[in-house]
């Protein structure tokens, strides 16, 4: 793990300790855990394979009929 220096507001530093003291945890883990939230967003969705489909056609609410 690596050590940086990071530059916050009070309001935003003493909401980051309230949330620590809720969790039970420390500033540092949670701003850890903020940071990894984050990052997971920004990363693009990873996709599934495509498979291949069928198309169907359904007028019967019973079901679906395959089209031709």
């Amino acid at each position: 793990m690596k050590r940086t220096t990071i530059f916050a507001n009070e309001s935003l530093m003493e909401s980051l300790r309230e949330i620590a003291i809720k969790e039970r945890t420390t500033v540092s883990a949670t701003i850890r855990a903020a940071i990894e939230e984050y990052v997971g967003r920004r990363q693009p969705a990873r996709t599934l394979p495509s498979a291949p489909t069928q198309r169907y056609v359904s007028c019967d609410p019973s079901g679906a009929v395959r089209s031709e």
